[in-house]
Order: structure tokens, then sequence, then C-alpha cells
């Protein structure tokens, strides 16, 4: 499952929005997110640039995702913000790592009863992960961890822990890239990610300075990602495949010599 974000890189401008999504949706990508913020985000930048969308927009996207078969998830991480738009139905969730122990947020969340990605970042100790599946209970079979290091230093990237959550926790767990270097991507492939989540922005070089500038993909190079991605992935795939059919011939061998 391979994600493509918007966030807020749309600067709350419906007609950036709507560029970005169509070109999603002219794309082999067909999971995409939009991102509802904290409230006090909103209010940070409200007198220079209104990030925060009207729920009448939210629909919208929503139809144009289901006339092209597609999917479209909401990122969420403030119960004031959500709840504007709670009544709205997207077709999976993304709970961000700030509001992982915001139990009042998953239990809305969880009342869609859809599939969950849960984003750990930095903050996310082990605890706090366990505290967090342990709160939407029997919801569990919808859940998936995403590991999402949030830096831009190679050695705090630590893709291991993909591997490491999946076995402490049992959940499957994806890769959420937040790295300005696209080839971390294709590393994360030797991991086993379940998904891969990455956020996007206009393929033209703008002026603008955008919330994910560093780490977000251009839409031009989405195509050659993805097609990149899953060769990594396939080409992994083979390579276990390889050395498990050496493993088994060499114990066939030694009970044959036996």
């Amino acid at each position: 499952m391979i994600v493509a974000e918007i966030g807020i890189n749309h600067f709350g401008d419906e007609k950036e929005l709507n560029y970005i999504i169509d070109k999603l949706l002219a794309s082999p990508i067909n999971f995409v997110t939009i991102m509802c913020q904290q409230e006090n985000f909103y209010e940070k930048y409200k007198k220079k640039i209104n990030f925060e969308f009207e729920p009448s927009i939210y629909q919208k996207i929503i139809k144009k995702f289901k006339k092209k078969n597609k999917y479209i998830g909401l990122s969420v991480c403030d119960t004031n913000t959500y709840d504007k738009i709670s009544h709205i139905d997207f077709d999976f969730y993304k709970l961000l790592s700030i509001a992982i122990n915001d139990f009042n947020l998953i239990n809305m969340i969880k009342k869609k009863n859809k599939k969950v990605f849960i984003s750990t970042g930095f903050s996310a100790t082990d605890k706090k992960i366990e505290k967090c599946i342990n709160k939407f209970g029997n919801f569990k079979n919808k859940l998936e961890l995403l590991h999402t290091p949030i830096t831009y230093e190679y050695d705090k990237l630590n893709l291991n822990k993909i591997l490491k959550l999946k076995n402490r926790f049992g959940l499957k767990t994806g890769y959420s890239h937040h790295f300005y270097d696209k080839t971390a991507i294709y590393a994360s492939s030797c991991y086993k990610p379940d998904s891969l989540f990455f956020y996007c922005k206009h393929f033209i070089k703008k002026k603008k300075v955008y919330q994910d500038d560093k780490h977000a993909l251009f839409l031009n190079e989405i195509n050659e990602v993805k097609k990149n991605f899953e060769m990594s992935l396939m080409m992994h795939k083979k390579h276990i495949t390889i050395k498990n059919k050496i493993k088994t011939k060499k114990k066939v061998f030694n009970e044959i010599k036996k």
C-alpha cells in the first residue's frame, strides 16, 4: 500500500489542492491522505494563511476519489479540528504521533470502524504505543503502525525499527518518509514495510516554502519512486526466497548424510 500525502502543502488554497489531487488521480497512486492539523497551528497562521478548509471541500474531494475508484484518508491530531469534519467518512485514518495518547481522539476515530495507521514519530515510546493499541481494544485487527523517523540525519533513520515494531506488537508496520533523500525509501524495502507513506508537493518549484518542503516529493517524481520502490521490494523478496531454498537444500543434504 503506497500512500501519497498532501498534508497541508495546499496552503489552504482550494485551487492548489484540486491541482494536486487531479495529478494524483491521474497517477498510479491509489491511496492519498489530506491532513487536519491542530487548532493552535491554524490560529498561528490565520492572519497570513488560512490552512483550514470548510467541510464541503472535503466532501467534494471524497466524491472525486470515489469516481476514480481510489481511496482518500484523513490524518488527524486534534479533537477540536477533527470534530468539525467528524461527520464525514474517509476511507481510512492516520493518527499523528503527537496525538498517540489522545484517548478522546482515538475514541472518535474508532467509531468510524475504518483502518487506522498509527504514526510513531520520535516521541512515541513502546509504552505510549502499547497504551494507544490497548485503547483501540478489539479494533486491533484494523491497526497498522508506521515507523516515522522525523530526522535529516542518516544515523537516526533506524529503519530496522520497522521489524522491531512488527515483532514487538504483532501488527503490520509501514514506513513514513520524512527524510530529505528519497533513497531512504528504497532502503526501507529491506525491512519489509507493509506500507509506504510520503508527502508530495507541486511539481513546479515555487517561491513558497511548503510545510513538508525538504522531505516532500515533487508530483513528477512519484511514478519513478513508486516503480523503484516496488522493484526494490521484489528484488529483496527474491533474495530471501533464494536464501531459503539454499537453507532447505542444505537441510535435506544433511538429512541424507545422516
